[in-house]
């Protein structure tokens, strides 16, 4: 994964049903990036997220059969994932934290893309569902 240096920046992996792990998407500048599948019907079974000077991310899944795995933070620059590989089980919801205002949507089955979610300094969002089986099959996000 390439990284600019220069700027702040939030990445994201999806690893998709069917496919597998796509390549690396960065958003900087407040633009947006998509990770995932629209239109296709493609659960995401797991998020690689990676942070650029944004003070670090942590991220928390709610997967299929599972419930809320436990929360996985990097540092000002690592890697993290969350969710599953290989056991065909879907991502269900999304907790996302940096000490940076962060943004996401999710695109859930059924639903289509949902309300952007925003935090402030130190915050965390949550997009996807809770309790409804059903697959966020999208991200976008951006920093």
């Amino acid at each position: 994964m390439v990284m600019r240096r220069d700027r702040d920046a939030i990445c994201v992996n999806a690893h998709v049903q069917n496919i597998g792990w796509q390549v690396w998407r960065c958003s900087t500048n407040r633009r947006d990036v998509v990770a995932g599948t629209v239109g296709r019907s493609l659960r995401l079974e797991a998020l690689a997220v990676s942070s650029r000077r944004v003070g670090g991310v942590c991220a928390q899944a709610h997967v299929q059969n599972q419930g809320w795995q436990h929360s996985k933070c990097t540092g000002t620059k690592g890697t993290l994932a969350v969710g599953t590989q290989g056991r065909s089980l879907r991502l269900e919801a999304l907790r996302l934290s940096t000490r940076t205002p962060v943004c996401a949507q999710a695109h859930v089955s059924t639903v289509g893309w949902q309300k952007w979610q925003c935090s402030r300094r130190a915050g965390q969002i949550q997009v996807g569902t809770v309790g409804r089986s059903l697959s966020v099959e999208a991200l976008r996000v951006r920093a």
